[in-house]
């Protein structure tokens, strides 16, 4: 079993769903993603400015804008670790989010990927960037 969780600006944490199946809880932080930083009366360049809340994604090694949905967030684990888990075997291994590549993702357009970039147009490649400071995020835990 593994939970989708969101954490708001204010550190408090609330579940929005579980589930046995790690591919429909992603569409469904998907659709979270779009539904607090989409929906709105911001245009595209806008919405680029003014998101709320984001999902750290790992992506494949080969493939720039491909996400690797065998690996899901899972925030922070023992003292102040940030980490990954893996849904594609039964061990539950953690995979500590340096030995990752990851992008953070604030939802799709028109079935492409948008991710946060900072103001020199660079992909934010960190969960400590100051950008993503008092911002809602996703996250997944297993039961």
């Amino acid at each position: 079993m593994i939970e989708l969780w969101i954490r708001d600006e204010y550190g408090q944490a609330s579940i929005i769903d579980r589930s046995d199946d790690h591919s429909d809880l992603f569409k469904k932080a998907l659709d979270r993603l779009e539904d607090e930083n989409f929906d709105n009366a911001l245009t595209a360049e806008e919405t680029e400015r003014n998101w709320s809340c984001y999902l750290p994604v790992s992506m494949d090694d080969g493939d720039n804008d491909k996400i690797n949905a065998e690996y899901l967030y899972s925030g922070t684990s023992s003292p102040g670790r940030q980490d990954f888990f893996s849904t594609s075997d039964e061990s539950s291994s953690r995979i500590p989010i340096e030995s990752v590549s990851i992008k953070i993702l604030i939802g799709q357009v028109d079935g492409k990927n948008v991710y946060v970039k900072t103001p020199k147009k660079k992909f934010i490649d960190s969960i400590d960037n100051d950008t993503l400071r008092l911002k809602s995020f996703l996250f997944f835990k297993e039961k």
